[in-house]
Order: structure tokens, then sequence, then C-alpha cells
């Protein structure tokens, strides 16, 4: 790959990873979290350029291999497969398993740019402080990891729900599925009905489509 793992400093580096770059989560102003996802059937290696930076925590081994650190023997999983340190700021490297290929969403959710995991949702979706969550039938309970994790997370008129921790992510635990439908709505007239259209017809036959003004009144 050869990318930066500090934006400010051109030197360290990540070189090489049998794994898929995934993302870059920041964490807080001087932390975050690099996610690469594990490629199965191939024994996952990472490659760094560390030129001056402080490899502080690693899983599995590192060796000295000329100008690189490779880190071997690694296990995928929700916790840091190693920190790297340069000035005050770290980079954490994750390497995600091959199970969660297409069950990972990167959203801005409450503001901040995250990485969403669930290995039961269907679709996760952020619209500002809302998550929509969309499961498969017969889902009776979900999990939502989210990197970094929100303060709290509850259903629209409903509970907060239980927060645990794994690795760099809060764990959110949504049971009872599916959800029971509010008793009553609220609804607001955004605009009152306008006056049907006449649709005039061409020699052919075929309708007119509507005119510009027409689709604003839509």
């Amino acid at each position: 790959f050869g990318l930066r793992l500090f934006p400010s400093a051109p030197a360290p580096r990540l070189a090489w990873a049998t794994a898929q770059l995934l993302t870059e989560v920041a964490v807080s102003a001087t932390s975050s979290v690099l996610f690469l996802l594990e490629t199965a059937t191939i024994a996952p290696e990472v490659g760094l350029t560390l030129s001056g930076a402080q490899l502080v925590h690693h899983s599995g081994s590192a060796n000295a291999e000329g100008e690189h650190t490779v880190l071997r023997a690694l296990w995928p999983g929700h916790a840091p497969i190693a920190t790297i340190r340069f000035g005050l700021h770290t980079t954490s490297i994750v390497l995600l398993p091959a199970a969660q290929a297409g069950k990972a969403w990167i959203a801005e959710l409450a503001g901040e740019r995250r990485l969403l995991l669930s290995a039961d949702a269907a679709l996760l979706l952020a619209d500002g402080d809302l998550l929509h969550v969309r499961a498969d039938a017969g889902v009776e309970q979900l999990d939502v990891l989210i990197c970094p994790s929100v303060a709290s997370l509850g259903v629209v008129g409903g509970p907060t729900l239980p927060r645990t921790e794994s690795g760099v992510f809060g764990r959110f635990a949504l049971s009872q599925l599916p959800l029971p439908l509010p008793t009553t709505l609220n609804t607001t007239l955004v605009r009152p009905a306008g006056p049907p259209r006449l649709i005039p017809l061409a020699p052919s036959g075929k309708p007119q489509e509507p005119t510009a003004e027409e689709w604003l009144a839509a």
C-alpha cells in the first residue's frame, strides 16, 4: 500500500498487508483506527515502515526484515493487532474477520464519521442522530457495533440499549424483534393537496409528461 499512518508525517507507513484496506476513522484529535478486512484463505501479514515511530503494542509475532517490521500469526477480531505512536499521535490497526465482508457500513452518525458493524442486520443507515436498522425476517436479537462509539443508543419511543465494549467498538444489543409499532402517530401537513391534473394526450394516444410546475406541485 505505502499508506501513511499519520497525515502530518510522510515516513511511518503501512507498507503492505495481505488483507483488504477498509477505512480509517478518527477516535479523538490525536488517535485514529485503521481497519483492514481479512482475505479468506490467505494468512494475514502486515508490513510496517516505522521510521521513527514506536510500535507500542502488537499481537502475533513482530520481526525486523530490512527497513520493515513484519507482523504475522495475526488473529482477526475487534481489538487492535498493532498500535503505533508518533509524537503525540497514535494509530491502531484492526483486522476484521472475513465474515464481516458485506456487513460493514461507513456513515456519518451524530456528527462523526463512524464504522458500523452487524452480523445480523441487512442494512444500517445513519441519518443525523438516527440510525435506521433493517433486519432479515426471523431475526429476534441484533447487535450493532460502532467505532468510535456513541455515548448511548436507544429505540425511538423506547428504552436505551445496553452498551458493552468489544475491542475498539461499542456494542449495543437490540432484542425483542420485531419492535412493536407505536400506538399513536403524529402527522404534520406539509402542503395541502392540489387539484387533479388534466393530462393532455398526444396524437399517438400517449399522455404528456408533467411540466416543471407540475413536478413542483407533486
